[in-house]
């Protein structure tokens, strides 16, 4: 790759064909880019959920340790 970011060599970077390359090249990517910003969004709202729910588990564990027993 040159140094301009395209991969022909003495292409501008600022030409036409140079710019029409990096958009090509974008948009080959972009769908497996946002695959994985997909899954990674759905893996996050999985954590927070269980997270919550730990929590709760553990406020559960702790206000029986703190009651009294009659």
């Amino acid at each position: 790759m040159q140094p301009g970011g395209s991969r022909r060599a003495g292409l501008d970077p600022t030409s036409d064909a140079a710019l029409l390359e990096r958009v090509q090249t974008l948009r080959a990517i972009l769908p497996g880019m946002a695959e994985e910003v997909a899954i990674a969004r759905r893996e996050a709202a999985r954590l927070r959920r269980e997270n919550a729910r730990l929590e709760r588990r553990v406020h559960e564990l702790e206000a029986r340790e703190t009651a009294p027993t009659s």
